[in-house]
Parts: structure tokens; C-alpha cells; sequence
């Protein structure tokens, strides 16, 4: 065989072995019967008497893929998991698949993947308000996700913290954020619109916290999570809140324009 062949071959099979080793995380099954998984992720729940987290997400979203990654390989993060929650993952596809079953918890809209769900073992959604938190997990620290975990979990932390940060303080001080609700103000919006608004807004001002948060952590080797999610438990450890701040208004997008472009699928 030409040597020139021979070398395309091996470039090709060099790339097809790296792009496989980039999709990690691909649980997401678009063929699964989302309802079946659903209902026995809800009775193991309710047998075990523990929380059911459903990750609505997507194999093309390497957030869905990553979060999905974290839980299977971070040991701490594994052995929660197995003990604390009875874990589901539904594919969304383009976020136009299965949004019946998110409707099943009163999940109106999905802004982004992946979209959290934790439900009790009665069937009750319990994160309402933070199930659009989660869009760059990505870049989320461990302890970051397990500090969430456990709070709904009512469990301990199975990471223990070097550092927190006041994640609602720092999407509240996010100048995108500030001008987007601001701009709200000026529009004549039903109650129901502006509820909707409000809540894409806040899920992406906390979903870019926490990755600034969890870049942070990254680059400091330190494990940190968010201050709402553990209470009194890091007196003793490092106060990144400002640095969170600081890291985040460097990144301007235009987030009403983004808000405009996103929740049209929802009002036309």
C-alpha cells in the first residue's frame, strides 16, 4: 500500500480515536423510553426513600455530557450518588424531545441543557427554583455540584470545601444582568411574561457564575461551592465571592438581545 495512504489512514484513525475520547458522558439515549425511565427512577426513589435527580440533556451538549462524566468518574461524587438519589438521564434532543416529561414536574421551559430536576420520593419537584442553574457544568467544581446535591439530598457534603462563593450575590452584580432587568421595567409584558423573563435571566446569570467559579477553582487547585448551598459550613475556608465578581463582569454579552432570540420559541 502507498506509504501516502498508509499515513492518511493513521491521520484518520488518530482523529476518529481523539473525538471518541472527547465524547465522554454520552448517557443520553435519544431511543429510551423517557416515561419508563422516569417512573423507575421514582419508584427506586420512593422505595429507598431518597431524592430522584432527572438530567434532562443531550449527547451534542458538552455540559449535559460533563455533569453526566462528573457523577460517573469523581469517586466522592459516585459513591453519593449510588447512596443519596436514584439517578435519571433524558435525552432532550435539540430541546424539542421528552419536554412532556419536564411538564409531568411543571418544568415549563428548558433554557439551556442540562436542565436539573430533584424530586422527592412522593414525586414533588423540589428545585424549582434553581432547575436553569446549571448550564455550564461543565466547568462546575465537584464539590460545587455535590454541595448542591446534598442540600436537596439533605445529606452531608461529599466534598469537603477550600473555598465558596455567594453565587446570588454574584449573578445579582453581573452588569449584563443589572442592565437586563432594568430593561424589563421599560416593557409592556403579561405578569406570566415577565415571570419568564425574569426566571431565563437569573438561570443564566447563576449558571455563569458558577462557571467563573469553577474556572476559578480550577486554576487556584482548590475545591470550592456556593455559600446558599451549605449554610454555616465554611466559616473556615477561603471567601471568593469577589473574585467570582470581578471574573464574571469581564464577559458582556448582550443579555437581553440573548433573552429576545431564546424566549421567542415561548411567545409566538
Amino acid at each position: 500500500m502507498p506509504r501516502l495512504i498508509l499515513a492518511l489512514i493513521s491521520v484518520v484513525a488518530l482523529a476518529t480515536a481523539a473525538c471518541a475520547q472527547d465524547r465522554y458522558g454520552e448517557v443520553y439515549d435519544p431511543e429510551a423510553d423517557a416515561a419508563a425511565s422516569i417512573d423507575a427512577a421514582l419508584a427506586d426513589a420512593q422505595a429507598r426513600q431518597v431524592p430522584a435527580l432527572i438530567v434532562f440533556g443531550a449527547n451534542w451538549c458538552h455540559d449535559s455530557r460533563g455533569l453526566a462524566h462528573r457523577l460517573e468518574t469523581d469517586e466522592a461524587l459516585n459513591a453519593f450518588m449510588a447512596e443519596a438519589y436514584a439517578l435519571v438521564f433524558v435525552d432532550v434532543g435539540e430541546r424539542d424531545r421528552n419536554l412532556d416529561q419536564m411538564a409531568r414536574f411543571d418544568v415549563a421551559h428548558i433554557f439551556g441543557t442540562p436542565t436539573l430536576a430533584v424530586i422527592n420520593s412522593e414525586g414533588a419537584l423540589l428545585n424549582a427554583s434553581s432547575v436553569h442553574h446549571w448550564r455550564t457544568v461543565d466547568n462546575a467544581d465537584p464539590a460545587d455540584i455535590g454541595a448542591y446535591l446534598a442540600r436537596w439530598a439533605n445529606a452531608p457534603l461529599p466534598i469537603e470545601p477550600d473555598g465558596f462563593a455567594n453565587l446570588a450575590a454574584v449573578a445579582a452584580a453581573w452588569t449584563p444582568y443589572q442592565d437586563a432587568v432594568a430593561e424589563l421595567e421599560t416593557r409592556d409584558l403579561s405578569p406570566e411574561q415577565r415571570q419568564v423573563r425574569m426566571a431565563y435571566y437569573e438561570g443564566f446569570a447563576r449558571s455563569m457564575a458558577r462557571r467563573e467559579l469553577g474556572l476559578i477553582a480550577e486554576a487556584q487547585g482548590v475545591r470550592v461551592v456556593d455559600l446558599g448551598d451549605v449554610s454555616g459550613a465554611v466559616a473556615d475556608v477561603a471567601d471568593l465571592t469577589e473574585d467570582v465578581i470581578a471574573a464574571l463582569n469581564d464577559r458582556t454579552p448582550d443579555l437581553v438581545a440573548r433573552g429576545d432570540r431564546e424566549l421567542q420559541r415561548y411567545e409566538d
